[in-house]
């Protein structure tokens, strides 16, 4: 990491706080849940307090929950409904936390790759490393299908003994397959059903 009080050049362990961020799935559709693990490692043996790292989440995900670890916290700083801002109290020597985050994918019409990008903002101490201060991770939020249901009759009105076409339309107009659909109508008390007829 960088952005503290000083450099280490010339050190044979110049102090260094470096950042990560991984996903579960490569791929997620529409609800389904997935972790990201944010990792904050501490890589030598300086002593590090006050670190604050920014975590940011696309919109095409939605948060579920967190598990901070003891003596720090992920909260949200603008008021959005998603955590945003990870605080770590004290990062001992060669100390690795980890802050996984539970979240879900949207649903979508056309598949798309987004990153979910953690930073290094803030810290007492000396970082010699600024190369690692930033991470990003990316991932496919995939489409789901997205049906719809249209239902007409030949005529709007009949009389008794006549015949009345009805049509049952269903429509995708997402990119994505939808399979295995079922379809369920129902026919008035007072209409017969022709068997012949479909």
């Amino acid at each position: 990491g960088g952005g503290g009080s000083g450099g280490g050049g010339g050190q044979l362990f110049p102090p260094d706080l470096a950042v990560a961020i991984a996903s579960s799935q490569t791929e997620v559709h529409n609800n389904e849940p997935f972790t990201l693990t944010v990792t904050l490692q501490n890589v030598y043996f300086d002593t590090y307090t006050n670190v604050a790292l920014s975590v940011s989440l696309p919109p095409q995900v939605v948060y579920v929950s967190h598990t901070a670890p003891a003596g720090s916290s992920f909260t949200d700083t603008n008021g959005d409904g998603r955590p945003d801002r990870w605080t770590v109290t004290t990062v001992g020597a060669q100390a690795v936390l980890q802050l996984p985050i539970q979240v879900r994918g949207t649903a979508i019409a056309i598949g798309l790759t987004v990153a979910d990008t953690v930073v290094l903002s803030a810290f007492t101490g000396t970082d010699s490393q600024s190369g690692n201060n930033t991470a990003i991770v990316s991932y496919t939020v995939l489409p789901s299908p997205v049906l719809t249901l249209t239902q007409s009759a030949s005529v709007a009105t009949t009389l008794p003994g006549n015949s009345v076409e009805f049509t049952v339309a269903s429509t995708n107009v997402a990119h994505a397959v939808a399979t295995q659909v079922v379809i369920e109508t129902a026919i008035a008390a007072h209409v017969l059903f022709g068997l012949d007829s479909y």
